[in-house]
């Protein structure tokens, strides 16, 4: 079995790997490939470095056909690959502010046109608001995690204020995401084996 240090030096290698991949082809307009190197080569190959086993239920109800919002709890680092992975449609993240200076991830969520919110200004995370309903008007599935960041526990928290999106007549998805061991912190505690599960 791998050790902790060599997992995490493999998740920084390939995540950068894979944001040298990605960047270009967004800023080249290409994004459905961008998001395809997220979707199919980064989340899988992290699932793996990880040992993770995921169960998915309930994709069955989603119409593909349709735009969602799709309102999740936040407990690990692993919640957004495993988003990517297993949400079948493309869709964009809202995301907080300070995402945007993260090394490589940052670059490519903003190459993406991800929606970023920043809640200490309160007219910009209105603006940010209003821009991922009118992305679900389009069509546009978006993802937002309204607990504002990750939390302990195995309840859902409280909601941030302007978590509650409505794309007009458009459904509404929850998905509640259940992590069956310890939580991942990458560089704080031990990247082990893991059991997920994520309800639809």
């Amino acid at each position: 079995m791998l050790s902790t240090r060599i997992r995490q030096g493999l998740i920084a290698f390939w995540t950068i790997v894979c944001g040298f991949m990605a960047i270009p082809l967004l800023l080249l307009g290409f994004r459905r490939a961008g998001f395809y190197v997220a979707k199919q080569l980064w989340s899988p190959a992290l699932r793996k470095i990880v040992g993770a086993q995921v169960t998915v239920l309930g994709r069955e109800h989603i119409d593909q056909s349709q735009p969602y919002i799709y309102i999740l709890n936040h407990q690990s680092n692993y919640d957004i690959p495993l988003a990517l992975e297993f949400i079948e449609q493309p869709f964009v993240f809202i995301m907080k502010e300070e995402l945007r200076k993260v090394f490589i991830i940052g670059r490519s969520c903003e190459a993406y046109n991800m929606v970023f919110i920043d809640r200490s200004d309160k007219e910009r995370a209105k603006a940010s608001i209003k821009e991922a309903q009118a992305r679900v008007r389009d069509g546009q599935s978006v993802l937002i995690y309204p607990e504002g960041g990750r939390k302990s526990g195995e309840y859902v928290h409280p909601f941030k204020k302007g978590a509650a999106l409505s794309g007009g007549q458009q459904q509404r998805v929850a998905i509640a995401r259940s992590l069956c061991m310890e939580r991942i912190k990458f560089g704080e505690v031990d990247v082990r084996p893991l059991s997920l599960a994520m309800y639809i």
